[in-house]
């Protein structure tokens, strides 16, 4: 659980080098974003909050049933968004997409084995690599597109969703990928046909900002769902289903708030 101790203290020489210089910058960042983008911040919160409620029924249930992976993987997707939610606050836009993949890829992969019971033994027994037909088949079971195809067959709605956050990651680098190339450049004409170009790791508000809050967002609430439709149970204890219906609503108002800001700007 987190602290409730706000208070902290930078140690001495904290900054003077270069990976806390570069922290301290994106520690400065997420307070920016408390500020400044407080509805995103708040709505990003609330889903950490339901989804730790969530993690404590799972933690719970990991020594009682016999469902443990599947709830281990589960609690593995909230950590792995948390990463993805705190870098989109501090504008570390790119690695967002790839920490929100793992989380959706946990997911996903906790669904599976609700679905299927007997797949974590499978899972957790990988054949040998002297056996290549059988690596074969394990890895065909074990990866992002079959168990999506299985998700189809009881919400088409959740493996359409788990398809487009899983191409969004990977347009955005989260795999190695040509569109995402340029992103950690920027552009600064200096006359004469003349550019300069520098590297950036951090991204100023903007647009790559705010398509990152919003992936970090629609990756948390894709964790809820999958939460609730693998722990039915869990829906009762943690008001699931009601926080994931304000929430979606929320972020409906959120893009189309920023929608309405960008085109004003533009017509100004």
């Amino acid at each position: 659980m987190p602290s409730k101790n706000n208070k902290i203290e930078s140690p001495p020489d904290w900054g003077s080098d270069e990976l806390s210089s570069i922290s301290q910058l994106l520690i400065g960042n997420e307070w920016a974003t408390f500020v400044h983008s407080a509805d995103w911040h708040k709505g990003l919160s609330d889903i950490f909050e339901t989804l730790t409620k969530c993690n404590a029924e799972l933690i719970y249930g990991v020594l009682k049933r016999p469902d443990q992976i599947a709830r281990l993987l589960a609690i593995t997707a909230t950590n792995h968004w948390l990463a993805a939610a705190r870098t989109a606050e501090a504008g570390h836009c790119l690695p967002t997409y790839a920490t929100g993949r793992a989380a959706t890829e946990m997911a996903l992969y906790a669904w599976y084995m609700t679905y299927d019971q007997t797949a974590a033994a499978r899972w957790a027994t990988k054949p040998g690599a002297a056996d290549r037909d059988a690596v074969r088949a394990w890895s065909k079971e074990f990866s992002v597109a079959p168990i999506t195809r299985e998700l189809a067959k009881c919400s088409n709605d959740g493996a359409k969703w788990a398809k487009d956050l899983h191409q969004t990651a990977i347009d955005f680098g989260a795999h190695p990928n040509s569109v995402a190339l340029f992103s950690n450049l920027s552009h600064k004409p200096i006359g004469n046909g003349k550019s300069l170009l520098n590297l950036t790791y951090v991204h100023a508000d903007g647009d790559l900002f705010l398509a990152s809050l919003k992936y970090a967002f629609e990756v948390g609430l894709f964790v809820m769902s999958i939460i609730r439709l693998a722990f039915p149970e869990i829906r009762q204890t943690t008001d699931l289903s009601s926080c994931l219906d304000r929430l979606t609503a929320e972020l409906t108002d959120l893009v189309a708030a920023h929608r309405s800001e960008r085109g004003a700007s533009k017509g100004a």
